[in-house]
């Protein structure tokens, strides 16, 4: 198993061929995805994330990322989190707007907290790069 976003999962054992931890959830810390899904839906979430992504917040039981409020933004949130509440289902995907941003919240308990963060992590610095960029691009007045 691998995460959706990452290579690796900290602390996490192998079982069945899947890369699994049993720490304070009622079901393993496991993606179901595998090979070229894995890999597309990883992509996706990095492209998504460069483009549109505002920022993000962890929080005490998992992570809020922020993107730019649009139709077909929201609409990829939705396609995207709903492959992740079917193939990482021991964390609560969900998209809710709030004010001028759409938000993205996954939620867990136990050791899926600090999963989530390492997961979201390397998305994390590619939205803060994308600010980083529309900044850059805002300066030069483009």
């Amino acid at each position: 198993m691998k995460s959706t976003l990452t290579d690796t999962i900290p602390s996490a054992r192998f079982a069945n061929g899947r890369r699994t931890s049993h720490v304070g959830l009622s079901e393993p810390i496991a993606c179901t995805l595998v090979g070229t899904d894995l890999e597309t839906q990883r992509e996706r979430w990095l492209a998504h994330a460069q483009t549109f992504g505002r920022g993000h917040t962890e929080t005490d039981d998992g992570i809020q990322l922020r993107f730019r409020n649009h139709p077909a933004v929201e609409q990829e949130l939705r396609t995207l989190t709903a492959v992740e509440n079917e193939c990482c289902s021991w964390a609560a995907w969900d998209v809710e707007r709030h004010r001028d941003v759409l938000v993205m919240t996954a939620r867990s308990r136990g050791e899926g907290v600090a999963t989530l963060h390492a997961m979201l992590s390397k998305l994390h610095l590619t939205t803060a790069s994308a600010e980083r960029r529309r900044a850059k691009l805002a300066r030069r007045g483009r």
